[in-house]
């Protein structure tokens, strides 16, 4: 096992080497991955390169690899974006981008294991509640 952050039944969760760009650009560039995420553009080796150093350099992501713990192959990423440390609040992104492992559990365990690192950082402040869900507008009357 690489550098394992969290470590669940089949998957463990890593940070993102530089190295993984490649295997992330596959990911990203298949039309049938992509439709699921908030992006629809090509990305390069080099576009991938920066997004994987721009996640590590931002205060405010944690940004992991899903790997399988029986080959350490790469299989996606998660997230944990626009952390808003006085809100509490935060959004959560999933990619299971190795359509072969699909329909195998593995992206329920990692939503899981970052439920879990999201509710650990809510412990640590126990003054204010995690908001785990989107938590609709309240109408502005007069």
């Amino acid at each position: 096992m690489k550098t394992a952050f969290l470590i669940g039944d089949k998957i463990y969760l890593r940070a993102l080497q530089k190295s993984d760009a490649a295997t992330c650009g596959e990911f990203i560039n298949d039309p049938d991955v992509w439709r699921t995420l908030d992006t629809c553009r090509p990305k390069n080796l080099m576009a991938e390169e920066e997004w994987i150093a721009g996640q590590c350099g931002d205060p405010t992501t944690i940004t992991l690899g899903i790997a399988l713990k029986e080959n350490d192959r790469l299989i996606g990423t998660t997230d944990l974006r626009a952390i808003h440390a006085i809100n509490r609040c935060a959004t959560f992104g999933l990619m299971v981008g190795a359509k072969d492992q699909w329909r195998n559990g593995h992206g329920t365990e990692a939503t899981r294991m970052m439920v879990r690192v999201w509710l650990s950082n809510a412990e640590s402040q126990p003054h204010r509640p995690a908001r785990l869900r989107d938590q609709p507008a309240r109408d502005a009357r007069v």
